[in-house]
């Protein structure tokens, strides 16, 4: 069963940051992805996150939550300047979520 459309307005939050990227075309494609949808949503819940940040790299990068601090996402603006490059660097960086946050596979093996 397909879970909601993302919309431009789900991009208000932890990920505000990068939302002058979420273009049209950019959400129809995340929102092709139920598991796309589902890790965005989950960042976004997730208390162990903090907001998104955007540098002028062409690198993005994931830290995970450690005792000190919550898990982050950078995202450089050189990777987001068309959708396809924006969907692949992002679902990217929420795959190192998905297997890295406190309740992640690759944590839960510790």
């Amino acid at each position: 069963m397909a879970t909601p459309a993302l919309t431009i307005s789900d991009f208000n939050g932890k990920f505000q940051a990068i939302q002058s990227y979420i273009t049209p075309d950019t959400l129809g494609l995340i929102n092709g992805s139920e598991t796309m949808k589902g890790l965005i949503r989950a960042y976004e819940a997730d208390p162990n996150t903090r907001n998104v940040s955007l540098d002028n790299s062409s690198s993005a990068v994931f830290y995970p939550a450690d005792q000190s601090k919550p898990a982050t996402m950078v995202f450089g603006d050189g990777l987001l300047k068309n959708s396809i490059d924006a969907v692949r660097t992002i679902s990217h960086e929420l795959g190192h979520y998905d297997v890295d946050n406190p309740n992640g596979i690759v944590r839960k093996a510790w």
